[in-house]
């Protein structure tokens, strides 16, 4: 309906430049541009209220992309912290049983110290406690070794199990830091959202008032158009009436030259003397009497006549106007 309101003015803008600067209309024409220039600004609001508003809806899905990400990442970091704990309590156990082998080491010893102390007993006893004493050195050796790889194991356990607190440390940071960083993203972007919404509003009421606005210029414009076609019309009758106006006047002005040249012939005739004889005396008096007598006739219809045209253009005027 708008774009039809457009066309037609603009057609009509066309239509009322070829009328001349003393048309009465043109006044009217002026208040139907202005009304269109106001109509065509308001479109142009309302065009760029509804783009900033498709800006804003994609600033907050943007937004919420971000948190989503936020999110995944979080649950990443929570699953690496899980594997890192089981690898703990894993090597946990290696050390426990470290501390148990060195433990069957000390009893070994304690054993061998107790044989030592009996090297005064029967040779049999010597040989058996040799025997038994070469036993325990192959298992105390075999144990020894076992010792120490077990003590490597423990040291490298131990350096794991520092390096893998120190990266829990470190992840327990980043955790808090990323914790920190979402509570004051969501906090913002909240905000954010709460502001966003609010100019959403403001804009949507907005773009209500300018579409009230244009309904109302909308109407506005049909009825200067409709005014400005009866003024057309008005204008067009009175137009041909003026050309009626002026035909009659180029009659009625005939007719007064042609009056005009009928009292120049009476005048004429009025100043010869009648019969045309002079007389010496009582001839001369008659003839004058009666040119005294018909110039002022012949004055008086010429004076008339004028005045009657006079009249009747006055009246013609006055009903144009």
């Amino acid at each position: 309906m708008a774009d039809e309101v457009v066309i037609h003015s603009d057609s009509e803008d066309r239509a009322a430049k070829g009328i001349s600067a003393s048309d009465p209309g043109s006044g009217e024409t002026k208040e139907l541009d202005k009304s269109e220039i106001k109509n065509q600004e308001l479109k142009r609001e309302n065009l760029e209220l509804k783009e900033r508003l498709e800006r804003l809806t994609g600033e907050i899905q943007e937004m919420k992309g971000v948190e989503a990400e936020m999110n995944q990442r979080f649950e990443e970091m929570e699953k690496e912290i899980e594997e890192y704990e089981e690898e703990k309590k894993a090597l946990e156990s290696i050390s426990t049983r470290a501390v148990e082998l060195e433990t069957e080491v000390s009893n070994l010893q304690d054993d061998l110290i107790a044989s030592l102390n009996g090297v005064d007993k029967t040779a049999e006893e010597v040989a058996e406690l040799k025997k038994a004493l070469a036993e325990k050195v192959e298992k105390l050796e075999g144990c020894e070794k076992e010792a120490e790889g077990l003590r490597k194991d423990r040291a490298e356990v131990e350096k794991r199990v520092r390096d893998l607190e120190r990266k829990i440390g470190v992840l327990e940071v980043r955790e808090m830091e990323e914790k920190s960083k979402k509570v004051r993203l969501e906090e913002e972007m909240r905000e954010k959202a709460d502001e966003k919404e609010r100019e959403i509003d403001e804009l949507q009421k907005k773009v209500g008032v300018l579409n009230l606005e244009l309904v109302k210029n909308g109407e506005e414009l049909a009825k200067c158009k409709s005014e400005k076609k009866l003024t057309d019309v008005a204008l067009s009758e009175t137009q041909k009436r003026e050309k009626e106006m002026e035909l009659k006047k180029d009659e009625l002005l005939k007719k007064v030259k042609e009056g005009n040249k009928t009292v120049f012939g009476l005048n004429e005739r009025s100043m010869k003397p009648s019969n045309g004889v002079r007389d010496t005396n009582g001839g001369h008096q008659k003839g004058s009497m009666e040119a005294e007598f018909q110039w002022p006739v012949v004055a008086a219809g010429s004076v008339g006549a004028a005045g009657l045209v006079a009249a009747i253009l006055f009246v013609c005027y006055s009903k144009l106007r």
